[in-house]
């Protein structure tokens, strides 16, 4: 069908048409009191130069299950006042001329639906998406301006998707709406939130050029890009939960202590990117919330951490007890920190049990910790930083874990998030044994580079590694060194990289006795990629590792309980130097490389293994039981290079795969001989030595 440039289609009763059409420029099609359909059961295409007139009371409706395809001109032109809707199983809308909503006038869009927007749409009436089925995305392209609203409601879970800046929007759909990777969705005006939460990959964007109201609700990634700033509403119902990222690039959010940053898994926690040094920021107290799980590890979950929260100040109170442990209020978060000298919630705050104190500080000077014996007078950040304390983890405040059980908990603190340059100093005036160390704790609520923290220029006589305890090895967690060797970081064992977590303690090991070490923190060493995905790979180039790690069967089940490496680089040195890693000891068995004058390494840096080079394994705080050894090479397929294993304790030899893991079971007795730096050497034979 086509309507020509002088032609005129009135529709004054209903009339459907189920075939492609075109409106050519000077034509027009005006519906009044009525009602037409565009429906086919096959694909159709629709080109509009002209004008379309839906006055009101009438309705311009598309239906069918066949893609319907309409292309508006540069002179084309719609104008409703009644209905436009799309039901139809696809629609797909280009717009290169002028669609307008007047008052009163509604257009409405569902899943599967598409609007490209290259020349002008305002409205100024409703815009509805209506989720009514679920199916794949409702994908908008453009600006959409005018006073009205354009709402997204229904009742069932879709998503929308592209790049579009709404004038004012609203959810209104109590299963939500998900924006998917790559898509922004930017409100210059009013943002309402009455149902529903908004998930996904993509980010809700403030941009408007007065100050906007952030209502309560639940975003997954939000920016603020608003010059004039954006506020969050006083009062206790006006909470507004992030759950991904939130982003600002100018003006000030005011929260009025009703923002949240949600924690709701090991690797699903609220962050804070990168802050501008001008421009933008945050005003008022931020709850921080930080997932804590039951580890699977082999005491049920019960384990040791380094803990902090990335908050500076709250006018009430600083104190661990405050926020930790609720200020004494028992709602299935918190910590349940007890100690054997404990006189609760009366007294010092800790809970009376245990045959030790579950909470504690680190003395550098002493490289000693220290028990929390008030968690009260104790502050957990102290009105400019943020305090790191080694804390047993075994469930929620009041939850009774103390002897026994475990459970996962939130640690929430609210206050004034730390955000800027934080500089940290101190000057090593011992060696331990040929180091100092420095517990700092994460000051951001988000991930660091720990490479990039290197990098900055104001880090100074450092070493390029830290440490970490890892709460899901061992019984109870152990330490974990990581460190760049080659090209790349290496850790000791378990999956730690490089990135430090929110909320996640390390300690720093200086290396010029006697002046000062500095270590700064900086806002673009914020990590918000693969931040909460922790996975520590090999690059396939040059370092090679061999990795020993240390197993014990608990509940019939094999538990890591620790590990080492050597990391092998042609450009490292065999000598002891900052290329290695100390050992720390753990809470229980240990093991690691040991190269005599009392000095243990989790790892060991050093030139390429080859003929006649021997590791000499460590083990220690070792009980009366079986254990497993499994070496884990990395890299080290090498014509002619193989291994043995030597267990000088039983006096026999087992040959180590150098493509494969090999596991090998012993004995730890009463005869002290059977544990130490004496029982087990893995020495290397090469038929083609490198010095050849």
């Amino acid at each position: 069908m086509r309507i020509a440039a002088t032609g005129n289609f009135i529709v004054s009763d209903n009339f459907e048409m189920s075939s492609s059409w075109t409106l050519d420029y000077g034509g027009s099609i005006t519906v009044t009191g009525s009602e037409l359909t565009f429906g086919s059961a096959t694909s159709n295409l629709n080109q509009i130069n002209g004008q379309i007139t839906v006055n009101t009371g009438s309705s311009l409706r598309y239906v069918g299950n066949a893609l319907q395809t309409t292309i508006i001109g540069s002179t084309g032109n719609i104008s409703i006042s009644g209905e436009l809707i799309y039901e139809s199983d696809g629609i797909a809308i280009t717009n290169n001329g002028t669609i307008t909503i007047n008052p009163g006038g509604l257009l409405q869009m569902g899943p599967t639906h598409g609007l490209t927007n290259n020349g002008t749409f305002t409205n100024n009436g409703w815009v509805i998406f209506q989720a009514i089925w679920p199916g794949g995305p409702c994908t908008l392209q453009g600006i959409f301006g005018g006073s009205g609203t354009y709402t997204y409601q229904g009742g069932s879970a879709s998503s929308l998707a592209g790049t579009m800046t709404f004038s004012n929007f609203t959810l209104n759909n109590a299963a939500g709406v998900t924006f998917p990777a790559g898509t922004t969705v930017s409100v210059a005006g009013n943002l309402t939130l009455t149902s529903g939460a908004i998930s996904g990959a993509g980010k809700l964007k403030l941009s408007g050029s007065s100050n906007q109201t952030l209502p309560k609700g639940t975003i997954s990634n939000l920016e603020i890009d608003n010059a004039a700033g954006v506020t969050i509403p006083s009062g206790v119902n006006n909470k507004v939960n992030i759950t991904g990222l939130l982003s600002l690039t100018s003006g000030t959010l005011t929260t009025n202590g009703n923002l949240v940053l949600k924690s709701t898994s090991p690797t699903a926690t609220a962050m804070v990117g990168p802050i501008p040094a001008s421009g933008a920021g945050i005003n008022g107290d931020v709850i921080h919330e930080r997932y804590l799980s039951a580890p699977a590890n082999g005491s049920g979950g019960r384990s040791w951490r380094l803990l902090t929260s990335p908050l500076a100040n709250n006018s009430t109170d600083n104190s661990i007890f405050y926020h930790w442990q609720n200020n004494g209020v028992n709602d299935g978060t918190g910590i349940e920190l007890f100690s054997p000298t404990g006189t609760g919630a009366a007294g010092n705050g800790l809970t009376q049990g245990g045959g030790s104190t579950s909470i504690r500080t680190y003395d550098a000077a002493t490289n000693t910790y220290q028990n929390v014996t008030n968690t009260k007078t104790t502050m957990l950040f102290d009105g400019a930083r943020n305090n790191t304390f080694l804390a047993f983890v075994s469930g929620h405040y009041g939850s009774g874990n103390i002897t026994g059980g475990s459970g996962a908990t939130n640690a929430d603190a609210t206050g004034t998030l730390i955000t800027g340059t934080q500089t940290y100093t101190f000057t090593p005036s011992v060696l331990n044994p040929f180091n100092f160390y420095y517990l700092i704790g994460n000051p951001y609520a988000c991930p660091i580079d720990f490479d990039k923290v290197f990098l900055n220029s104001g880090t100074q006589r450092i070493n390029r590694k830290f440490w970490v305890v890892d709460p899901n090895i061992s019984n109870i967690g152990a330490y974990v060194s990581v460190e760049y060797i080659g090209t790349e970081y290496v850790a000791s064992v378990g999956n730690q990289n490089q990135y430090i977590q929110t909320g996640q303690g390390f300690f720093v090991e200086g290396n010029d006795l006697g002046n000062q070490s500095t270590v700064v923190i900086e806002e673009d060493d914020k990590e918000t990629g693969a931040a909460q995905t922790p996975m520590f790979r090999t690059n396939g180039g040059g370092l090679e590792t061999f990795r020993i790690k240390l197993f014990k069967n608990i509940n019939n089940n094999p538990t890591l309980l620790d590990g080492t490496v050597v990391a092998g680089h042609q450009n490292c040195s065999n000598n002891i130097d900052g290329e290695d890693a100390t050992k720390f000891g753990n809470f229980n068995e240990n093991i690691f490389i040991w190269k005599g004058n009392n000095i243990s390494l989790a790892i060991e840096g050093r030139q390429l293994l080859d003929h006649n080079d021997t590791v000499n394994i460590g083990i220690s705080n070792m009980q009366q039981t079986t254990y497993q050894l499994e070496f884990e090479p990395g890299n080290m397929n090498v014509p002619g290079l193989s291994a043995t294993l030597i267990d000088y304790f039983t006096n026999t030899t087992t040959p180590i795969s150098l493509t494969s893991n090999t596991t090998y079971s012993f004995s730890v007795t009463s005869n002290p001989a059977s544990q130490g730096t004496d029982r087990f050497d893995v020495v290397f034979n090469n038929t083609t030595p490198l010095d050849l």
